[in-house]
């Protein structure tokens, strides 16, 4: 059984049936052919043995917010591993000085648009020296796509691969969610 996070294209092209029921001349954009899934699964994989066990961190221009939380409820949800987002510049107004405690269990994730603005372009490569020279790994990740919608489509699938293999690394289901099964039965 899909949980909700795994039908997004299902629902996505879902709508654009009905949409496209009730205006004809609607153009349906094939996503399938703006990324190769077949790449995406294996580097989902290789990055995943790379964060395995750590805290990860995503951030993404202040334009792709939207990205970096999808992000975080993926990899929380479905990889069953601690994951949390901000934006740039915001987290360089006050969350950088977080990591001066040196933490080595961390790894940031940059999610990183070519539309980005030129400074936020500046911003990432400075923090992620920054954060190196503190002994903190980060991972840069480009948003491929011709327009938002490949790029949004390319984004989550890649998101997906990565938690599918995180939770297979550390012996979880991908699907399981005891966890807020049971929280919902305590709040009924």
């Amino acid at each position: 059984t899909l949980q909700p996070r795994q039908s997004t294209g299902l629902s996505f092209y879902g709508l654009l049936g009905l949409l496209k029921n009730i205006f004809p001349k609607l153009k349906v954009v094939n996503l399938n052919r703006s990324f190769d899934a077949g790449k995406n699964r294996a580097l989902g994989k290789k990055l995943a043995s790379r964060l395995a066990k750590k805290i990860i961190m995503v951030y993404t221009g202040s334009e792709n917010h939207y990205l970096s939380y999808n992000w975080k409820d993926r990899l929380n949800e479905t990889g069953k591993t601690l994951c949390f987002f901000n934006t740039v510049p915001e987290m360089c107004h006050n969350e950088i000085a977080s990591f001066e405690s040196r933490p080595d269990n961390v790894i940031n994730i940059f999610l990183q648009d070519p539309k980005d603005h030129p400074e936020n372009k500046r911003r990432f490569n400075f923090v992620a020296q920054l954060l190196k020279q503190r002994g903190i790994d980060s991972i840069n990740i480009n948003l491929d796509g011709r327009n938002v919608f490949e790029k949004v489509f390319y984004s989550i699938n890649l998101a997906d691969w990565i938690a599918f293999y995180l939770a297979l690394n550390n012996n979880f289901d991908p699907a399981d969610i005891k966890i807020i099964d049971q929280l919902k039965k305590l709040m009924a």
